[in-house]
């Protein structure tokens, strides 16, 4: 069951735009979790220095 399935299933027009739709609200999650996960990383990499330079 794909997205193309999906689409013909549900009428076409009405149906890519439910899927864009969907699409763009994942994006936009996936997007903020991958700019959380970035700043996560970087404050694990900005304290391991931190604690190599303090000793």
């Amino acid at each position: 069951m794909g997205i193309w399935e999906t689409v013909k299933e549900s009428g076409g027009v009405i149906g890519m735009t439910e899927v864009l739709v969907t699409g763009n609200i994942f994006v936009q999650v996936f997007l903020k979790y991958i700019f959380d996960l970035v700043e996560i990383v970087l404050l694990i990499m900005i304290y391991r220095l931190l604690k190599k330079k303090c000793g």
